[in-house]
């Protein structure tokens, strides 16, 4: 019976005259095939590694999220602690969204606050009560909804993003309204309340990851609980009755003149009496910017023009898997 002769004999075959000194095959073959063994390894080990960096990476951003909410909860949403900070900072260099955050699908949806808010104007909580969020209801509207000292508890910042057509110059404009969800305090009790700080905003063509952003008016309204309560809807109307009326009469020579000024420069149309629904309109208002540090399916960090950090979170992440 014949020995049947197969590849491995003939691979085996040559290798035994080269090292008698015969080289019947050009080296080449034999060298360049090892070139290309020893080249697919090290892809396969770069790979590995990437993938390893990649899980790495994704574990301690994991962490960090985690972390970060964890100490937002426990101060009241204060960026201002140096734990949080250096959190920030540390997502931010890991963003996975690079470039143009304002062109992905993640930018879009419903985002809730973790942060409070901090602009001027704040009143001093009372000890204990830290975490109570409270201005006045002028100071959360530019002085323009009245009666302007009522006292307003914040409980929640929405941020719904929405494509909403394009600019001027061609650029994607996104609607980024500012929903707040507050208390209004009267003497004849506290009225839930909407607030929507109407605003739009583009991206920078400039800086990578930057957004335009200008406000361009604003509506307060009772919330559903109150619509829906005869007695608070009473409350509500004789609260407001009147309250533009009023304050005109009692403004002062100075504020007319301001009220004037501001009017012509950023093209105001005040609101006027009503029962239920208030709104300013803004045509000419000032621009500023954010940028965004980080942004994933379900945590967006920004930081605005003047240093203020906010923290959101993505209210429905089903949305987003649609």
């Amino acid at each position: 019976q014949k020995q049947q002769f197969t590849p491995s004999c003939l691979t085996t075959f040559f290798y035994l005259l080269e090292r008698m000194g015969w080289n019947p095959l050009p080296h080449r073959i034999i060298t360049e095939s090892s070139s290309r063994v020893a080249q697919k390894d090290a892809d396969l080990e770069e790979d590995s590694s990437q993938h390893s960096q990649t899980n790495s990476s994704q574990v301690r951003i994991d962490d960090l999220k985690v972390e970060l909410k964890s100490l937002l909860s426990k101060n009241g949403g204060s960026t201002k602690d140096p734990a949080v900070a250096a959190i920030v900072h540390e997502l931010a260099e890991l963003n996975p969204c690079v470039e143009n955050c304002a062109q992905s699908p993640e930018f879009l949806g419903d985002f809730q606050s973790l942060t409070c808010p901090n602009f001027p104007g704040r009143l001093t909580p009372k000890p204990g009560q830290e975490g109570l969020v409270q201005y006045t209801l002028g100071r959360m509207s530019f002085n323009i909804f009245q009666p302007a000292k009522l006292v307003c508890t914040m409980r929640s910042v929405r941020n719904p993003v929405a494509k909403q057509g394009t600019t001027e110059d061609g650029k994607t404009k996104l609607s980024y309204p500012l929903v707040v969800d507050l208390t209004i305090h009267t003497p004849g009790g506290d009225l839930p309340a909407i607030l929507i700080n109407e605003a739009h905003c583009y991206e920078n063509s400039d800086v990578n990851n930057r957004l335009m952003v200008s406000f361009t008016g604003g509506t307060l309204m009772p919330a559903e609980e109150v619509r829906n309560d005869p007695s608070k809807l009473e409350l509500w109307c004789s609260t407001f009755e009147g309250a533009y009326k009023k304050a005109d009469e009692e403004r002062s020579y100075f504020g007319w003149v301001f009220q004037f000024i501001i009017k012509i420069l950023l093209g105001l149309t005040y609101p006027t009496d009503s029962k239920h629904v208030f709104r300013f309109g803004m045509k000419r208002s000032p621009v500023g910017f954010l940028d965004i540090l980080y942004l994933d399916e379900d945590l967006r960090i920004t930081k605005g023009n003047r240093g203020t950090i906010v923290v959101a979170e993505r209210m429905n992440k089903q949305s987003l898997a649609q």
